[in-house]
């Protein structure tokens, strides 16, 4: 049994024939499935009739009654509306799995089970199912139930903690990095097992949270705290063991300087900034003294950079070899040659109706990531789906009177 998919083929891809049901909403799955789906595989999205995925809701910005929070993140999918509470939607999941590869869900913890879709029971009847499931803080543990919301997990995995000025408040990352990366991690697990299952032909659950995968990001300052009892801070964007490393204010606005090691400060000194004695200043010349006198070189700095643009500062450490770039704005970013010469905006569709989107930023050079539709309404597709899955047009008819599709 097979899904039938509107998506059409362009050419070889990585996942072809692998088959995604998606349960999940809001972020962490649908980004998930949506790496999936840029590498071919078919995502069949099962969305509650009453609305669907909540994140079609969330906004403003809309575009033609659609929110762009939900069309990040669902592209090149198949929307079926579902009433998992029915007796009848849950014997068209039972369907679905029964032809799927791999299950993707993000509920509450013991949502699955109540429903009676636990991953025991859908591994015994699809022994090579890949189950996966991707939560806040995990199926066990004191905070199982904890609400699973990226704010929440920022708090509470420390990065609030590290993230801001010195003096300042904790502060979120601007974007959901729990979720994304929590959805990352899961893509990651479903591919290792599907690879394995090559080899061995069983099915297993793969499980990530947003507290996992921010815990796990932090690296070398959980390190610190492990091997040598470290507490590391909030210190802007500075860095705790690289100086100068940060963000600098410049005549007309800020940029960020990156010296990494000892032979980019002295091609600092000398060539960018004219301060060719720093370099062998018994306070600065490596960077251990920098960061022990940390205070006293980014105040020199600081007062220094405030006299000329942007611009000529990162010109010139360009030219000295010397990281540096301008800090840029969101819409700049978009509008940036760089990221246009990477192919980061795709397009789908020409002229006034042609739908961009930020695509896969992974380079493969025969089986490229590419979205192979936008994003579907809800339950644009429930009829093809149930098609495909052998029901007839009457019994489908018969669904959509009980509620259990629209």
């Amino acid at each position: 049994m097979s899904f039938s998919s509107p998506l059409g083929k362009a050419g070889p891809t990585v996942l072809f024939g692998v088959r995604v049901v998606d349960l999940s909403r809001v972020l962490s799955g649908p980004y998930c499935t949506m790496i999936l789906a840029d590498l071919g595989a078919e995502v069949v999205k099962v969305e509650r009739p009453d609305g669907g995925d909540d994140a079609r809701s969330f906004g403003p910005p809309f575009v033609a009654g659609e929110s762009t929070y939900f069309q990040s993140v669902n592209r090149s999918k198949q929307s079926l509306t579902l009433d998992l509470k029915q007796q009848l939607g849950k014997d068209v999941l039972w369907r679905l799995i029964a032809g799927a590869d791999v299950l993707v869900e993000n509920f509450r913890p013991g949502t699955m089970e109540e429903l009676g879709f636990e991953p025991e029971l859908c591994l015994a009847r699809q022994p090579g199912l890949i189950y996966a499931r991707l939560s806040g803080f995990g199926q066990l543990g004191p905070e199982r139930d904890t609400p699973g919301y990226d704010l929440i997990a920022q708090g509470m995995s420390g990065l609030m903690a590290l993230t801001g000025e010195v003096d300042g408040p904790p502060a979120k990352a601007a974007f959901s990095v729990g979720d994304i990366g929590a959805g990352m991690w899961a893509a990651l697990g479903i591919l290792a097992a599907l690879l394995e299952r090559q080899r061995s032909g069983q099915g297993q659950v793969v499980e990530t949270t947003l507290l996992g995968g921010l815990v796990a990001w932090q690296a070398h300052l959980s390190q610190a705290v492990l091997s040598a009892g470290a507490r590391p801070g909030r210190i802007g964007s500075q860095h705790a063991s690289i100086v100068p490393y940060q963000r600098f204010m410049a005549k007309d606005r800020a940029f960020n300087l990156a010296v990494a090691n000892d032979s980019q400060w002295r091609r600092l000194c000398a060539d960018v900034i004219g301060r060719p004695a720093w370099a062998t200043d018994a306070r600065f010349e490596t960077n251990p003294r920098r960061v022990a006198n940390r205070e006293v070189l980014t105040g020199e700095l600081a007062e220094l950079f405030l006299a000329e643009p942007a611009g000529h500062w990162v010109a010139r450490c360009q030219a000295a070899q010397v990281p540096a770039a301008a800090i840029l704005s969101v819409d700049e970013v978009l509008a940036h040659p760089q990221v246009e010469a990477m192919g980061l905006v795709w397009e789908l569709g020409r002229g006034e109706s042609a739908w961009r989107t930020v695509g896969s930023p992974l380079g493969m050079s025969r089986t490229p990531p590419r979205a192979m539709s936008v994003p579907p309404r809800l339950g644009e597709h429930s009829d093809r789906v149930l098609d495909s899955l052998g029901y007839t047009e009457r019994e489908i008819a018969q669904l959509r009177e009980a509620g259990v599709v629209s």
